[in-house]
C-alpha cells in the first residue's frame, strides 16, 4: 500500500472539489457546518467484465437524486501496459439523473490482457445544497482470445467411501465460451496426469462421474479447450490433490481409555480387584492390556466398549493404567489410561485370614494375647475388683464343717476319718 500526500509525490496534485479538514473527518463543502443532501452515483459498465482492445464500451452513471452538476468518467490501472486518464465528462441536467459515455480509450500496451478500474464521480452544481458521490466498476481489456478460466469442484468432499463414484464439475468464465473439457487423474506422487473423458460444455459447465475408481489417493484437475481458439484461450483448471477413495485411507478414529478400579483406595492384602476398562467409542472393537507398572497382569478383549480384569495384588502401592489396542489400526488409534494408584497393606499382628497360626502364637513356645476391645490393664482391675468382693464374703459368712466319722477296722484300733461333704441343707453357725 501506498500513501500520498495532498501536495506532493509521485502523481500531480489534483482537486476535484473543495475539501474540509473536520477534526477527524474529511467534508467536501465551503465548511465544517456544510448540510448538504448527501448523492448516489450508480456505475454500470457494458460489456461488462471483460472486452477486447480497442472495441467500444459504453460507461453509464445514473445520479440520484437528479440534481445539476457533472459526471467525470476516468480510468486507472497499477500496471504499465496501461494508463491511468480521465477518459470524458458528461452534464447532468436537471431532472435527467442519468449520463452516458462511449469509449474505447483503453489502451494494451506491450500486454495481452490488463486490468482497468473504471469510475465515475458526480459534482454537483451546488456544493452547498449537495454531496460529492462516485462508483467504480473493474474491467478486463485483452488483446487477441479472450481470456478463460476454468474451476474444479469435487462431491462429495474427500475422501470417499470404496466403491464411491465422485462427481467433478468445470465451470468455465466467460459462460458464452464454448469448448470441450478434459476430466484428468493420477494417482497421488505420479508425474504426470492421464486423461480420463473429454465432455463438451454447456452454459459454461462440464460435468463428469467418475467410476471404478480403486481405493487409494488421486490428484484431480482439468483442461478447457476452446471450440474458437481465436475467440476464446486454453485453460487449466486448479487441481484437487489428495482426493481419497475407500475406508481404510481414511484417518483413523482417535479413542480414549478410561480405568476403574474396585474397590478403590487402600485395601488389606488378599482383597481381589477389579479392573474396569471403558473405551470411546464403543465401536471401537480390540483388546486391552492391564499393567501395574510395567508388568502386565492380564490382557481382555473389548466387548461393546469395555473390559474388564480381576487381579490380587501384593503389598505395597501400585500404578494400574490400561492400554487400549485396536483390532483394525487404519480405523481407530490406540489409546491409554490416566494411571491409578491402590495400596495394599500387610495384615495386623494377630494374624490374618490366611495366617497359619490365627492365636498369635510364637513357634518358640511363647505366646501373645490377640488384641481384644478390653485392654488388659482394665480387664486386671476388674479381676482385683471381683477377687476382693469374694474374700470379704468368706469373712462375714462359713459353713459348718461336720465333725469325722470313726471307723472300725477289723482286728484294729478305731481311726476317725476325714469329714464328709456338708449336707446341702445343713444347719449354719
Amino acid at each position: 500500500m501506498e500513501c500520498f500526500s495532498l501536495t506532493e509525490g509521485r502523481h500531480p496534485d489534483e482537486f476535484q472539489t473543495r475539501v474540509q479538514v473536520c477534526d477527524a473527518q474529511w467534508r467536501v463543502g465551503p465548511d465544517c457546518s456544510s448540510t448538504a443532501t448527501a448523492t448516489q452515483t450508480a456505475l454500470t459498465v457494458e460489456p461488462a467484465g471483460r472486452v477486447e482492445a480497442d472495441a467500444p464500451v459504453t460507461l453509464t452513471a445514473a445520479v440520484t437524486p437528479a440534481v445539476p452538476g457533472t459526471v467525470v468518467f476516468r480510468r486507472a490501472t497499477e500496471s504499465t501496459a496501461g494508463t491511468a486518464g480521465e477518459l470524458g465528462t458528461v452534464e447532468v441536467t436537471e431532472g435527467g439523473g442519468t449520463v452516458v459515455l462511449e469509449t474505447s480509450d483503453l489502451p494494451l500496451v506491450g500486454a495481452t490482457q490488463i486490468d482497468y478500474t473504471l469510475t465515475a464521480t458526480f459534482t454537483p452544481a451546488d456544493p452547498d445544497a449537495y454531496a460529492v458521490s462516485s462508483d467504480r466498476q473493474p474491467l478486463i481489456v485483452y488483446r487477441g482470445a479472450e481470456p478463460v478460466t476454468a474451476t474444479l469442484t469435487v462431491d462429495p468432499a474427500s475422501p470417499a467411501p470404496s466403491g464411491g463414484q465422485p462427481v467433478l464439475t468445470v465451470t468455465v468464465d466467460p459462460a458464452a465460451a464454448a469448448g470441450t473439457v478434459t476430466f484428468e487423474r493420477r494417482t497421488s506422487g505420479d508425474p504426470a496426469f492421464a486423461p480420463v473423458e473429454d465432455v463438451p460444455t454447456a452454459d459454461g459447465r462440464a460435468t463428469l462421474t467418475m467410476t471404478g475408481l480403486a481405493d487409494g489417493a488421486y490428484d484431480l484437475q482439468a483442461t478447457f479447450r476452446p471450440t474458437d481458439p481465436n475467440r476464446y484461450t486454453q485453460a487449466v483448471s486448479n487441481s484437487v490433490n489428495g482426493y481419497r477413495v475407500g475406508a481404510g485411507t481414511q484417518p483413523a478414529t482417535d479413542t480414549t481409555t478410561t480405568l476403574t478400579v474396585t474397590p478403590d483406595g487402600s485395601q488389606p492384602a488378599g482383597t481381589p480387584l477389579t479392573l474396569t476398562a471403558t473405551v470411546a467409542p464403543n465401536s471401537a472393537t480390540g483388546t486391552v492390556r492391564f499393567l501395574a507398572g510395567d508388568t502386565e497382569l492380564g490382557t481382555t478383549a473389548v466387548t461393546q466398549g469395555t473390559a474388564a480384569f480381576t487381579a490380587t495384588l501384593a503389598v505395597g502401592t501400585h500404578s494400574l493404567r490400561a492400554v487400549f489396542t485396536p483390532a483394525d489400526a487404519t480405523a481407530y488409534r490406540p489409546s491409554e489410561s490416566a494411571v491409578r494408584t491402590v495400596e495394599i497393606t500387610a495384615p495386623g499382628p494377630g494374624g490374618g485370614d490366611d495366617d497359619p497360626d490365627p492365636d498369635g502364637g510364637d513357634p518358640d513356645g511363647g505366646g501373645t494375647l490377640p488384641k481384644t476391645g478390653i485392654s488388659l490393664i482394665t480387664f486386671g482391675m476388674a479381676g482385683l475388683s471381683l477377687v476382693g468382693a469374694g474374700s470379704g464374703a468368706m469373712l462375714l459368712t462359713r459353713r459348718r464343717r461336720p465333725e469325722p466319722v470313726p471307723v472300725a477296722w477289723p482286728d484294729g484300733p478305731t481311726v476317725p476319718t476325714a469329714p464328709g461333704p456338708a449336707e446341702p441343707d445343713g444347719p449354719h453357725r
